[in-house]
């Protein structure tokens, strides 16, 4: 059972560096690097296998994976493991907390100096563990966007509190006080390269101008970068005849577009070949403001830049 790839080409580098992995002590260097020296990691365990004679015998390790020193992508990683009895015991885990819609729900959430940053899951797989030919256990990862300020968060504080949540149930270790976990997570983090990592900076909203635009005018004034306020570094950006679609500083669809009355029509296509065509109404079209809605979806969008 498999959550479509966000990004399919990351999830088969990170394969090879889990398999082939060098680690190297904690100098300012990657806790594990591939052999082509493309992709690295930054973090290490959260909890071992303690539990293996109470109900939670589950494992799980966090890391910051940067693509190319960050210049291709920083994200949030959790490689998950827990036992099962049986068979059985799996088959009814499918049917609850790990059924598809529930996986794609997944998310973490790290709180370190009384603040909580949280990571939604884009992308969370699944896979069976066995023995001697019967399930004994699943393994499930996690990755999802990390911005720069949750990344300077985690370089600067010890985790107080990690929290997994893989489909429907939570996994979660409180801290009380710096471990050797902690230190060596936070000592991991102080490595990671956060001068290529994507940011956004948004105006004071007192700056922002709320003066309403003519639709006549919307081909003109929609020309910019525009920023989706419930969607994790979402970017829409017009040109005069262009459209492209950034997360978190990565190229997702580009095409052309053109409004009709309050219809924006968009064709194009994803990075990954598919074709990304279709029509939003803009609902609402002010100066450094936008709300487009989408097969039921509103989504408000602030001018930057």
């Amino acid at each position: 059972m498999k959550r479509k790839s966000f990004t399919p080409y990351l999830l088969i580098l990170l394969f090879v560096a889990l398999i082939s992995p060098n680690v190297y002590s904690q100098d300012c260097k990657p806790t594990i690097v591939s052999d082509d020296g493309t992709v690295e990691y930054f973090g290490g365990k959260i909890r071992d296998l303690v539990g293996i004679l109470t109900d939670d015998k589950s494992a799980y390790s966090f890391y910051i994976i940067q693509m190319n020193k960050g210049k291709e992508g920083t994200f949030a990683y959790v490689s998950f493991y827990e036992s099962v009895n049986s068979r059985n015991e799996y088959n009814n885990a499918i049917n609850d907390y790990l059924n598809e819609e529930k996986l794609k729900a997944s998310f973490i959430e790290i709180q370190a100096n009384n603040m909580v940053a949280r990571i939604q899951a884009i992308n969370c797989i699944l896979e069976p563990k066995t023995t001697l030919g019967d399930i004994s256990g699943y393994s499930v990862n996690l990755q999802g966007n990390i911005s720069k300020e949750q990344v300077m968060l985690l370089q600067n504080n010890e985790i107080q509190k990690f929290k997994v949540v893989i489909g429907g149930k939570p996994y979660e270790r409180t801290f009380n006080r710096s471990t050797k976990i902690t230190q060596s997570i936070r000592n991991a983090m102080k490595c990671v390269n956060i001068d290529n990592m994507f940011e956004i900076k948004k105006r004071n909203p007192s700056e922002l101008d709320l003066t309403e635009i003519e639709s006549n005018e919307y081909s003109a004034v929609i020309i910019g970068k525009w920023l989706a306020q419930n969607i994790e570094g979402l970017i829409l950006e017009f040109t005069e005849d262009k459209i492209i679609v950034n997360q978190m500083g990565r190229i997702v669809s580009e095409g052309t577009y053109k409004i009709a009355g309050t219809r924006l029509i968009y064709t194009g296509e994803t990075i990954d070949g598919r074709s990304n065509n279709g029509v939003s109404n803009l609902e609402l079209f002010l100066k450094d403001m936008i709300i487009l809605k989408d097969k039921g979806q509103e989504i408000t969008y602030e001018r930057i830049e």
